[in-house]
């Protein structure tokens, strides 16, 4: 038969694992968001970031239809790119602001020089809801050389695609989620360039 006194003791001890179980969620929380407020992610900065080789338009597609939990909560930085909707990216300078220019150069890698290179033939700033999307390409062919930038302008994301002899993809936090009108568009262009 329990006692009162062992009753306030066990209750006692649970009321402190709860305090204690609250204590730690809440620093896991604060730490996790203070790794995302001070990177965009929690990732060794000098890790190896080679992009992902994809074989077939479909692979790529479905990356993009991917509900991923990397568009964790909103982080604006880069809603101030709004403003270029419907121009063109040389027009806007839009590889070049600093926004996006360091974190292409990052995402890229040794791949950056050849992005800038083949930006040649471009397509209007498209944005819906909170993602920007615009393509280049090299002028004469496309086909065989042509890049897909996407921007998550709410979570901060920046992915890029190259459609050459296969599919790279870079992707900064994982594959955006495409609303349905720029999801149509990347799968046509992802159907055109396959080879």
């Amino acid at each position: 038969m329990l006692t009162n006194r062992t009753i306030m003791y066990s209750r006692s001890k649970n009321f402190q694992n709860i305090k204690r179980n609250r204590f730690c969620l809440s620093l896991i929380t604060i730490i996790g968001t203070i790794c995302l407020m001070s990177t965009g992610s929690c990732t060794n900065k000098d890790q190896d970031r080679a992009p992902a080789a994809s074989d077939t338009s479909a692979q790529a597609t479905s990356l993009q239809n991917a509900n991923t939990e990397n568009n964790g909560p909103a982080d604006t930085v880069l809603m101030s790119l709004k403003k270029f909707k419907d121009q063109y990216p040389s027009d806007a300078k839009l590889l070049d602001q600093p926004e996006i220019k360091s974190r292409l150069e990052l995402l890229l890698g040794k791949d950056y020089d050849n992005f800038r290179k083949y930006w040649q033939t471009e397509t209007p700033i498209k944005i819906e809801g909170n993602v920007l999307s615009t393509t280049g390409c090299e002028q004469h062919n496309c086909g065989a050389n042509q890049y897909v930038l996407q921007i998550d302008l709410m979570h901060n994301n920046i992915n890029v695609y190259h459609f050459g002899q296969n599919i790279q993809s870079y992707l900064e936090k994982g594959p955006i989620n495409l609303p349905s009108g720029l999801a149509k568009e990347f799968q046509n262009i992802s159907g055109n360039n396959s080879i």
